[in-house]
């Protein structure tokens, strides 16, 4: 047995020769992984040593073998591909149990615990959307230009988004500040980090840049995260941020360490510290295994920290260490080039890395110009005979290569004396960054997520005539400056019925038709989890309390962990509860009438609804209904949070809330109060005339978007796209330009692609939208049906296995780049190079040419000379 303990090769050993062996057949360290279940393993396994297959096994022993449920099993890896690739495994090993297995990435896995975790502890609905780079950028640049007055540049708004990331690693750091404190604290303890961000075009320090960020910095960022929050949006590092927070509260924490039994983690070596420290928090109490290669860390610039991470585990998980030592994926020559690399590069392996025959394999090639490089490697692939173009691939170091070499091949496409080669290019590999994607995108949430103010304004600025960015921006201003008017509010009957979206909640309250409610369930899945406690108060025209409503309700299963939030254990609601049905219906009768107000009660409205149709009760719950929530992020901006703990603390309301239903609504109904007398009555007039002078300018908006709306109800998540895309006049637009009809009609194949059809049609919606969002890799939307040559980029690659691998541009200043080679820092430039060869399966051509891109004379990357 290959275990160690005492010293970890961050290399996992060098790479050995190949073997081919039947499919799913182990060998010895595999099998100690797949078959080891009471300690916690470090895995080393280098590229090509089996460690999918092995894990696949791994997961399928455990449910063959009754150790464990499917629930109780957790994959996390770094791509959506990657996840495809784990489920397809698994499932096919261990048959239809293994569909009950969670395998997500961290980002992904961080927004279903933010949604599986009950609203009480949390100030974010289960009905958010997840912000992608790209948005998120555009929305930086908004704030941008409500701060200073003008636009940032490109290169500006990188140094900000650069920045913004910074701040909210510090945030998760520190997550008991709030996000002006964790600006502080990065121009204090990572000054050098900051000033590093502060570049400009020529990759040198910029004073001017590093003067804004101390002027501006904390108020951009502050105002970035009210306009997220205002949409219910949130970026990459909110999920980390949010679900950090989350675990770092006991109550939550019990919940979530028990639920796992077993935690794998892939491509551990791209895990960054800052997600290391989420997984630390949530597998306290299961059987951890971490695998991976630490020679393909290439995501040092966004914290990841082999090093420490590996120390860190040792001290709190003290793993076995088994290393996978031999390679099933490479031809032999593939492999001496590999560890030929390791040892000249890093000093790792074999001593001179074997002998590599140059022209077999490996090919080297030199050229007089990129386009004879270009040209050549296109008649290469033409000359492989393939039918299947997805075997070959063409790997470049930077966007910029990869666009030149696009462009190239392009022109190589119009020779009719070449053979015709598909090739999935680079501006195809960015379908979903597109502009003309993008309004597809907007156009989905609208439908999916009323509140999403950013994708409505694209979507009234590009799409609906008649509606400008002034409007918008004043609607957005007002927003801003406390005015209590959101964009939202004018395509809601609310408003467009009343001429005040806060009319018919103050309406009631004056006619003592306020029901504040909240329910207590089985779990957080509104189609599927039952109702076990309601409570409700009914409220004088003077917002107190005038009837109590109190019911426990007898679910047809039993309550599970949720006994942790609630504390209603099986026995107490079998002695206590009442058929749900009569309990409903009494609750209708309660508040029949009446405004419904919550703290974080859209899932209280979605489940209750859920629960009346299971249940068989008369009747429907239709009631207009308003979120404390909502109204303390309009008035209440300066607050760390929005929880209802920190709102009522804020106002000063009389009750405590405890995670009881009663005790939580009777807090909810002061919070109320507070909010009605210092801002909603004050404010009512000037919001009046304030709605009274937009609400024309956006009425025809407002019934395109209502019958959008009706229209996309009930269908899944293609038909409604399709759909939308029609309604809101997206062909139309794009009318007379071919290349974009096509990248629309490419989402909606997207679509098909990866919207599950068992899902309830909502939901299909937004997982389309979070699946969009959350492709750590456009590679990830790639099927197998593609047949294309893909060209991308290193970072694109990983995880990736190709039969034949084109490296073209490997020139000094390219790879490595000119930033790495004049700054001496190498050695991510170096695992990035590994990253890239060791994609090949059968062939490997690497090529550079004399004159470079640029027109100037080029030399030949150094990493050339360290394969052999």
């Amino acid at each position: 047995m290959l275990l160690r303990r005492a010293r970890i090769s961050f290399g996992g050993g060098p790479m050995m020769p190949a073997v081919t062996a039947p499919a799913f057949t182990l060998n010895d360290e595999q099998r100690i992984a797949a078959e080891t279940f009471t300690d916690n393993l470090l895995v080393l396994a280098g590229a090509g040593t089996g460690k999918t297959n092995t894990l696949a096994c791994r997961v399928a022993n455990l449910l063959s073998g009754g150790l464990a449920k499917p629930e109780e099993i957790l994959c996390l890896t770094f791509t959506n591909r990657a996840c495809r690739e784990m489920t397809e495994r698994v499932e096919r090993m261990a048959g239809e149990a293994a569909r009950g297995v969670t395998v997500k990435t961290v980002h992904a896995f961080c927004a279903w615990l933010l949604r599986e975790t009950p609203g009480v502890f949390t100030d974010v609905g289960p009905d958010f959307s997840v912000c992608d780079a790209d948005d998120a950028r555009e929305i930086l640049r908004e704030v941008v230009f409500e701060v200073v007055g003008r636009e940032p540049g490109d290169q500006a708004l990188r140094v900000l988004q650069d920045f913004t990331g910074l701040v909210k690693d510090c945030w998760l750091a520190r997550p008991q500040e709030d996000c002006s404190a964790a600006a502080a604290w990065a121009f204090v303890h990572r000054r050098e980090e900051v000033e590093r961000v502060c570049v400009g075009p020529d990759r040198r320090f910029d004073p001017k840049f590093h003067r804004f960020l101390v002027k501006y910095g904390a108020s951009v960022v502050r105002l970035y995260n009210l306009k997220l929050l205002s949409s219910g949006l949130l970026d990459f590092s909110d999920l980390l941020i949010r679900a950090f927070a989350l675990l770092a509260d006991p109550r939550v924490s019990a919940l979530w360490r028990e639920r796992f039994r077993f935690v794998h983690v892939d491509e551990v070596q791209d895990v960054s510290l800052a997600e290391y420290g989420l997984l630390s928090g949530l597998c306290g109490n299961a059987r951890v295994l971490l695998c991976g290669d630490f020679n393909q860390t290439i995501y040092q610039w966004r914290g990841s920290d082999p090093g420490a991470l590996i120390a860190r585990f040792t001290e709190e998980f003290h793993p076995r260490v088994i290393e996978f030592t031999v390679n099933y994926r490479s031809s032999p020559g593939l492999l001496a080039a590999g560890n030929a690399f390791l040892a000249n590069a890093f000093g790792r392996g074999p001593g001179g890395g074997g002998h590599v025959e140059f022209g077999g394999d490996v090919v080297v090639r030199s050229f007089d110009t990129p386009a004879d490089e270009i040209h050549w490697i296109y008649g290469q692939i033409a000359s492989l005979g393939l039918t299947d173009f997805s075997r070959a691939a063409i790997i470049t170091r930077t966007n910029k290569v990869c666009a030149d070499v696009c462009g190239i091949l392009r022109a190589s496409r119009l020779d009719d004396s070449l053979p015709p080669v598909r090739f999935m290019l680079a501006d195809e590999l960015r379908l979903l960054k597109r502009a003309e994607v993008k309004d597809a995108l907007a156009c989905v949430s609208i439908a999916a997520n009323p509140r999403d103010g950013e994708a409505l304004a694209r979507v009234l600025k590009r799409l609906v005539k008649g509606v400008g960015p002034a409007t918008v921006g004043a609607v957005a201003a007002n927003y801003r400056e406390g005015g209590g008017a959101a964009l939202t509010d004018f395509f809601d009957p609310r408003t467009r019925n009343t001429g005040d979206f806060f009319s018919p909640l103050l309406d009631a309250l004056a006619e003592g038709r306020v029901v504040v409610y909240d329910v207590e369930s089985t779990g957080t899945d509104v189609y599927s989890d039952e109702i076990v406690q309601m409570a409700a108060v009914r409220l004088d025209p003077a917002g107190n309390v005038s009837e109590r409503f109190e019911r426990f309700l007898r679910p047809s299963r039993p309550v599970g962990d949720s006994e942790k939030v609630h504390g209603f254990t099986d026995g107490f609601l079998a002695e206590r509860g009442e058929d749900p049905a009569k309990a409903l219906g009494d609750f209708l009768r309660f508040c029949e009438g009446c405004v419904i107000v919550g703290h974080n009660v859209a899932f209280d409205v979605a489940i209750t609804r859920r629960n009346l149709a299971r249940s068989g009760a008369p009747g429907e719950f239709g009631n207009v209904w308003y979120d404390t929530l909502d109204l303390s992020r309009r008035y209440l901006k300066n607050l760390e949070n929005h929880k209802l703990l920190t709102v009522a603390a804020a106002l000063g309301a009389t009750n405590d809330p405890t995670h009881n239903a009663m005790d939580d609504i009777l807090a909810t109904a002061d919070v109320l109060r507070a909010l009605v007398k210092g801002y909603l009555l004050p404010g009512q007039e000037a919001r009046r005339a304030f709605y009274a002078k937009y609400l024309p300018r956006l009425a025809g908006a407002a019934s395109l978007v209502e019958t959008a709306r009706r229209e996309a109800e009930g269908l899944g998540g293609p038909a409604a796209a399709r759909m939308l895309l029609d309604r809101f006049g997206v062909w139309e637009l794009y009318d007379g330009a071919p290349e974009k009809r096509a990248n629309l009609q490419l989402f909606l194949d997207f679509a098909d692609d990866f919207c599950d059809p068992a899902l309830p049609p909502a939901r299909q919606l937004s997982s389309l939208l979070e699946l969009s969002a959350l492709s750590s890799s456009e590679l990830d939307r790639m099927s197998r049906s593609a047949n294309k040559v893909a060209v991308i980029t290193a970072h694109q690659s990983k995880g990736c296995e190709f039969d034949y691998v084109f490296l073209p541009v490997l020139q000094e200043g390219v790879f490595p780049t000119f930033q790495a080679a004049r700054s001496g820092e190498l050695e991510e430039e170096k695992r990035v190079f590994y990253v890239s060869i060791t994609r090949a399966r059968k062939k490997l051509f690497l090529t550079w040419s004399r004159c470079g891109m640029n027109n100037y004379p080029s030399k030949p990357s150094r990493f050339l000379g360290m394969l052999g």
